[in-house]
């Protein structure tokens, strides 16, 4: 906790300490039923917010959203899968570019960077979310590096599998490895995500 978060909570009422202290008073109640609660006390709504905030920032207090999918399916289907969704249609979208299209100008340009990406980010970035699948673990710098150089090992490892394969390296096998490689690691990571959210819930 930086000094900045810690003076915001030190320059709180003691009875909004207390009170959110008192977790399982709140336990089932929604955001707003605890600042209405709270606020009643004569505590401004901005200060409470504030609080609750950093109290789930340093994993004192879990807050959990009323309307989380309640199967996989359902998780699968929610916005919370987005990041997926995002990963499948890049997928689609990198094999048209890069197999139907006459590598021209401006589709040469968007073919190199859909490349950089396909090839150093998705793997790593689908492999990473499977391991990593908590908001906590991991900051966003090393994140960024670990998915750049997981990929990069992927990617290296791949193609000396299949440089020793009779068929050798062949771009459309390639293609369909990685994409295979980056779909289970992704739905992995979903379904991992899924099951710790819904235990916080159950908790």
């Amino acid at each position: 906790m930086d000094e900045r978060d810690s003076n915001i909570i030190k320059n709180s009422t003691t009875i909004l300490e207390e009170l959110l202290s008192q977790s399982e008073r709140f336990n089932g109640h929604t955001l707003d039923e605890i600042v209405k609660t709270i606020h009643s006390q004569g505590i401004k709504s901005e200060t409470i917010i504030k609080n609750i905030y950093l109290l789930e920032k340093n994993n004192q207090l879990t807050l959990i959203n009323p309307y989380y999918p309640h199967n996989f399916f359902k998780y699968l289907l929610s916005t919370f899968s987005l990041p997926f969704w995002g990963q499948l249609l890049f997928i689609i979208f990198f094999y048209f570019i890069n197999y139907y299209f006459e590598p021209i100008y401006p589709i040469i340009l968007i073919k190199y960077i859909s490349s950089f990406i396909f090839i150093l980010c998705l793997p790593g970035y689908a492999l990473l979310n499977a391991l990593y699948y908590k908001k906590e673990e991991i900051g966003r710098i090393e994140k960024i590096s670990l998915i750049i150089m997981t990929s990069v090992a992927i990617t290296a490892i791949t193609g000396l599998i299949f440089n020793y394969l009779p068929w050798g390296i062949d771009p459309y096998l390639y293609f369909f490895t990685m994409s295979t490689l980056s779909i289970v690691f992704s739905i992995y990571g979903l379904y991992k995500k899924y099951e710790y959210f819904s235990l916080l819930e159950v908790g």
